[in-house]
């Protein structure tokens, strides 16, 4: 059975909201813009350069708009790829595969990913080395959809590499279950535990855990209404509507080479890994600047431009409790107001931002998708129509591939190396002013906010911040994890450096 999903799981977690909190937290991260990330030394090559990776590698759930990126990436730099595919898709990503030029250097194996048994054939037939899993389950309001894939289809993904002898799983999970409250990262949670259970059997694990994607923080359907000149609502008040929450958006070009540079690397190994793009003034961005380049870029000639109207977030709690009230006599408004929660409190609140890497970012798939547009406003118009009916969050309307997508060239130009520092922009937002004026100096702010968290936990076993050289690495500590017998592992913890 699945467990409620959506708005319901948390719908008290906002309590604790604080616009003008939300606003500096904007603010600092914006500070970031131009900076090179600081990631741990051994994995700073699968961030900012590009590994060299062999071997085998068994692709579970990457038939979709990400997965066609991690297929390619892997033929592109050698590796021995398999697709563990359905029936009834064979045909349709056999004509991606062909369109890409790679169909020869992608073997099928088609399954069904809910049977064990049938999971278990196709690595015993393939025996690959590792395991990529993309599976997630497009549904916003299905729970029972999101409870099959997100668990049930990983866990038996899972169970039967842990049987099988897999190397390496490497799990595509979410940056936002650091503090879940989607239906989804929940799940997700689940089957990084069961990962991370694994090794004591020898098979290691690599979570990778991306912001969001460009087609997601970047709305068609915004750009409708921006090139109609509707008015545009987004939460918030007059000062501060859609600037409540900030993105580091990944586009899945950057994201596929990422996971492929994972793939049998031993840097990675025992890793959870959080990724976004990179961090440039064009790509860390808030609804509210998005919908501002949507607004300049799609204004209609001659005519009146869209504005964004402010709506409180209170409205939100209304609207919100009012459909989840009346959602328990009806399915229908039930799933409204999962949609509600959504695109609202969620989106509108809760930040994805983390260590950056790769070189495309929001503003230029900004550009490509107004120029789609605008090649074929029929076609976009047909788009829109039907995107406003669907309940899933992963309709894509097509742009153009990139150069990205030559076979012949590298997965990224040395001269892009070392990713992930972005540039500034030659058209700041209003927000990005206010942030430089508002944080004179980063590093001092940085520096007082590690002393607040060494003062919240000051007998934790984990250290925040760099360790003085007189201190000894702390000995191994051993703990139970679990009151019975399948969940009562040992757990060993040890303090390092970081």
């Amino acid at each position: 059975m699945a467990s409620p999903g959506g708005g319901r799981l948390s719908s008290e977690a906002w309590q604790w909201f604080n616009e003008q909190t939300a606003q500096e937290e904007v603010r600092d991260l914006k500070t970031y813009v131009g900076k090179l990330p600081a990631v741990p030394e051994p994995v700073k090559e699968v961030y900012q350069g590009l590994p060299s990776v062999s071997g085998s590698v068994l692709c579970f759930g990457c038939t979709g708009y990400i997965g066609e990126a991690v297929v390619f990436d892997a033929v592109r730099r050698g590796l021995k790829v398999t697709l563990f595919i359905r029936t009834q898709t064979v045909e349709r990503f056999s004509k991606v595969l062909d369109e890409l030029k790679i169909k020869d250097k992608v073997m099928f194996h088609e399954g069904d990913v809910t049977s064990q048994e049938s999971v278990e054939k196709a690595m015993q037939d393939t025996k690959a080395e590792c395991v990529v899993s993309l599976l997630a389950s497009p549904q916003i309001t299905d729970e029972q959809n999101i409870f099959d894939i997100d668990y049930k289809a990983s866990h038996t993904v899972v169970q039967a590499a842990r049987k099988c002898g897999v190397k390496q799983f490497i799990y595509c999970s979410d940056t936002g279950v650091y503090q879940p409250s989607l239906c989804c990262q929940f799940h997700k949670l689940r089957i990084e535990g069961e990962l991370m259970r694994c090794l004591p059997d020898g098979m290691q694990y690599t979570v990778v855990r991306p912001t969001t994607y460009l087609p997601y923080v970047v709305s068609a359907i915004v750009l409708d209404q921006a090139r109609h000149g509707q008015d545009i609502s987004l939460f918030g008040n007059e000062d501060d509507a859609g600037d409540m929450a900030v993105y580091n958006a990944i586009a899945r070009e950057d994201l596929g080479r990422f996971i492929v540079s994972c793939v049998n690397n031993q840097n990675t190994y025992g890793r959870v890994l959080a990724v976004g793009g990179p961090w440039s003034a064009d790509n860390i961005a808030t609804l509210g600047d998005i919908t501002k380049w949507l607004i300049s870029m799609a204004c209609p000639a001659g005519g009146k431009p869209s504005k964004i109207k402010p709506l409180g977030m209170n409205l939100s709690d209304i609207i919100y409790k009012f459909l989840e009230t009346l959602g328990h006599f009806s399915p229908t408004l039930k799933k409204v107001a999962t949609i509600v929660f959504f695109y609202t409190k969620y989106w509108s609140t809760v930040s994805h931002f983390s260590p950056a890497t790769g070189v495309y970012d929001t503003r230029g798939y900004a550009k490509d998708l107004v120029a789609a547009l605008k090649k074929d406003p029929d076609a976009f118009s047909k788009f829109i129509e039907n995107a406003k009916k669907s309940t899933t969050g992963s309709i894509v309307y097509p742009t153009p591939r990139n150069s990205w997508w030559d076979i012949t060239q590298p997965s990224v130009s040395p001269d892009h190396m070392p990713m992930g520092a972005g540039k500034a922009s030659d058209e700041p937002t209003a927000m990005t002013d206010q942030a430089s004026s508002s944080i004179p100096d980063a590093a001092e702010a940085a520096q007082y906010r590690m002393m607040q968290l060494r003062s919240m936990a000051p007998s934790m076993l984990f250290r925040i911040g760099k360790i003085p050289d007189n201190v000894k690495d702390e000995p191994v500590i051993h703990s139970r994890d679990g009151a019975d017998d399948e969940d009562a592992e040992w757990v060993c913890v040890k303090a390092k450096k970081l």
